[in-house]
């Protein structure tokens, strides 16, 4: 195959994208972040979004849909906030797919303890048309944040291997043809959660998700069942567990682990507490098991963490 010649590195995605990255306040200097160009043709443009390591935010607002597909690893140590959805927490970015619909308002902000690597896709005209079809036949794009299900997982993983390579030796074909079949995925999944039978739309009241962080919070060195949790708003497990996945864009499980891990990379960084100490402090049994989960969410060891943000 004859290589295709690479965009140049650190333009902008497209005149109608705004792409703000800051350290510290928002008056500080703009931080240039590497944008790579993987793929521009007209139905759609693939860019690769490198924040690493360094503290920064991100705004923008598009004429276009944009998907986002976080690499393995990928951590946030802050939050994301797409149109009027409750925002992310902190935790992993690489379980599920970042939906931002045209002319809707994504915001990011990354704190120390993050690692940003994003493929960031441009939904063009074509695509566009066919999606946001206005016979209602074709259901539209709606924000999503982590968005799973169906096959998106499978395809995700297969977008990152295909943008791992050298963007000259792209395959453009097999690069549209997946893309074509992510947006179909990622509509047939929007559009199945909203029709299923008995879903919880509201997702939990704004008390309850308070009681729920609340509790999680004040209980992170407790063994935590569902059973539990459930009781704290009312509800039985089976309606818990629909409603808070609407409020929170995850299982209980993931968002309980999601905090352990928050709080444990604070103590790492702010005290001279064992690693065996803060495994128990937020709620694992042991150290191994607390430095499993940790590398998981982390991608490295609980002392490696501490050695570099000391």
């Amino acid at each position: 195959m004859a290589p295709i010649a690479p965009q140049a590195t650190h333009q902008a995605l497209g005149e109608d994208l705004q792409w703000s990255w800051h350290t510290g306040s928002e008056t500080a200097d703009a931080l240039q972040v590497p944008i790579a160009t993987l793929f521009d043709g007209p139905s759609y443009a693939v860019h690769r979004v490198s924040g690493r390591e360094t503290p920064h935010s991100a705004r923008f607002r598009r004429r276009c849909h944009t998907l986002m597909v976080f690499d393995r690893g990928s951590f946030v140590d802050g939050e994301r906030r797409i149109a009027g959805l409750q925002p992310a927490p902190s935790g992993p970015l690489d379980q599920g797919i970042d939906v931002v619909p045209a002319d809707q308002d994504f915001h990011g902000l990354a704190g120390p303890g993050s690692n940003v690597e994003c493929i960031l896709i441009s939904v063009g005209e074509r695509p566009c048309a066919a999606i946001d079809d206005s016979n209602g036949s074709r259901p539209a794009l709606h924000p999503a944040v982590n968005l799973g299900g169906g096959l998106l997982l499978p395809l995700a993983d297969k977008l990152r291997e295909l943008c791992r390579d050298d963007a000259r030796y792209l395959d453009r074909l097999h690069l549209e043809a997946l893309i074509d079949l992510l947006v179909l995925e990622i509509r047939q999944v929007q559009h199945d959660v909203a029709h299923r039978p008995g879903r919880c739309a509201g997702g939990l009241s704004a008390r309850a998700r308070r009681i729920t962080r609340d509790f999680l919070a004040q209980n992170l060195d407790q063994k935590i069942d569902l059973e539990t949790l459930a009781a704290q708003v009312g509800l039985s497990r089976f309606h818990f567990t629909r409603a808070f996945k609407t409020s929170f864009g995850m299982p209980p499980y993931r968002y309980l682990l999601n905090l352990r891990i928050r709080k444990a990379a604070d103590l790492l960084r702010s005290s001279q507490m064992p690693v065996t100490t803060i495994a128990l402090e937020v709620g694992f049994s042991c150290p191994s098991e607390f430095a499993r989960a940790f590398r998981q969410v982390m991608n490295c060891t609980p002392r490696d963490f501490r050695l570099v943000n000391r």
